[in-house]
């Protein structure tokens, strides 16, 4: 159903923002992967180990939003990898107003949307990957601090791909937890993002899960005829305690 093998994807953690995750997040591309079983009436989970990147000091790791503008456009336009122009901007401008809540206000208000070739990914895989979620503005040799620190990119390869709403969802989805979930704490004191990670095998499983969830169907770490019962009830369970929690928090 699924060429799982098209989507490279890496995540950047930052280790000091959350100690359940710390320097264990690991850069994916054929890294160590769960994967999901195709659900009948239950889901089956089993692990497949693959090449593993060293743990080193990673963390894990798509344009134009509203953040943009506290950027000058030439400016934007000397990041390393940068490819836009303006009907690759505007494909993926449309594609960010296609998202669902809370992803779009997330990526509108919060994140910058570059189309590029993220530098990290290329000096890390040798190509550009489709997509890429940056937290910490991670420069080609691993080094973050950058000015893009909180980006989303999404290459050239990505939208000829084909699949960019997809790889967007995916991306989002990165963003979402890294900036909602694990600041959103269960009664006991466990983020949701760690119970998340726990149910579905780990954080690139997760952002696949809500590509499930929010209709997509291109992804490359779980494959799923469709998004059970169960899980979904589960995800819109911890969307609605989490947006309370953290509205609660700020007030």
């Amino acid at each position: 159903m699924i060429k799982r093998f098209l989507i490279f994807l890496f995540i950047f953690l930052a280790c000091t923002e959350n100690t359940e995750t710390s320097i264990d997040e690991v850069i994916n591309e054929s890294t160590t992967t769960s994967t999901i079983a195709k659900a009948t009436t239950t889901t089956t989970t089993t692990t497949t180990t693959r090449t593993t990147i060293p743990r080193n000091n990673l963390i894990t790791m798509h344009d134009p939003s509203e953040r943009t503008e506290i950027f000058n456009s030439k400016y934007i336009d000397l990041f390393p990898g940068y490819e836009g122009d303006s009907k690759e901007d505007l494909l993926i401008q449309l594609a960010v107003n296609q998202l669902p809540d809370p992803f779009r206000t997330i990526l509108k208000e919060e994140i910058i949307i570059l189309n590029g070739c993220h530098p990290y990914g290329k000096a890390i895989f040798g190509r550009c990957v489709y997509g890429v979620f940056d937290p910490g503005g991670y420069d080609e040799k691993g080094n973050p601090g950058n000015e893009w620190a909180r980006s989303i990119w999404i290459s050239d390869r990505g939208i000829e791909s084909g699949h960019l709403k997809d790889i967007l969802l995916h991306e989002a989805a990165h963003a979402y937890s890294f900036m909602e979930l694990q600041d959103c704490k269960q009664p006991g004191g466990e983020s949701y993002r760690s119970l998340a990670h726990k149910k579905f095998g780990g954080e690139e499983n997760l952002a696949d899960i809500f590509v499930y969830f929010y209709g997509g169907k291109w992804t490359h770490y779980i494959d799923l005829d469709y998004l059970s019962i169960e899980n979904r009830g589960w995800i819109s369970e911890m969307m609605a305690y989490c947006d309370f929690y953290n509205k609660e928090k700020n007030t």
